[in-house]
């Protein structure tokens, strides 16, 4: 993808934080074309507080919590005893998913 980025950087001129590497997929969600489509960044898009939503750190921050959720559940389906213990845990995934929703919203 950074390699596309910066062919079109040159090629267009304009720089490449603008720029964002999009590859098509198909409906079993292989790439249709070897390289991936480019398009510009909308103002808003570049100038929004809230753009952290598309970086991988958040994403990855997510991730994580889907996972630990998912621990959660599968914990207290098989140790009833720990649904107190993980409330919690609980509670502090549901502020995150919450907080994750509201900024993806702001975003877009």
């Amino acid at each position: 993808e950074a390699t596309v980025v910066d062919d079109a950087r040159s090629d267009l001129g304009c720089d490449t934080e603008y720029l964002r590497a999009v590859t098509a997929e198909d409906s079993k969600g292989e790439s249709v074309s070897g390289r991936p489509s480019l398009y510009l960044l909308s103002a808003h898009e570049r100038s929004s507080s809230w753009k952290f939503v598309e970086d991988g750190w958040f994403q990855g921050v997510a991730a994580v919590c889907i996972v630990t959720n998912l621990i959660t559940m599968v914990l207290e389906v098989e140790h009833p005893q720990l649904v107190e213990t993980l409330f919690w845990l609980e509670q502090s995934l549901l502020v995150f998913y919450i907080f994750e929703l509201v900024s993806r919203i702001k975003f877009f």
